[in-house]
């Protein structure tokens, strides 16, 4: 996630939905906070990032599902 094009359009989507968003582009990573009912499944994500223009299997999830507690937002 270092695309100065792409990466900004994922996080505009993720924004949309997410409890918070953090970008760590020197990592090549996003990291988020999502309602479980509003995440869906890591196939979910590939189809956003490949329709996005992202190149297919280009990306890695990780996942936790906290259902009582939304994870607190990373410090600025």
């Amino acid at each position: 996630f270092m695309c100065p094009f792409l990466t900004p359009q994922v996080i505009d989507v993720l924004e949309e939905h997410a409890h918070w968003v953090e970008a760590l582009p020197t990592l090549s990573r996003i990291r988020f906070a999502m309602p479980t009912d509003k995440a869906g499944s890591p196939s979910k994500f590939e189809a956003l990032l490949e329709s996005i223009g992202y190149p297919e299997g280009g990306a890695v999830f990780l996942q936790w599902d906290t259902l009582s507690t939304i994870p607190e937002a990373p410090e600025p």
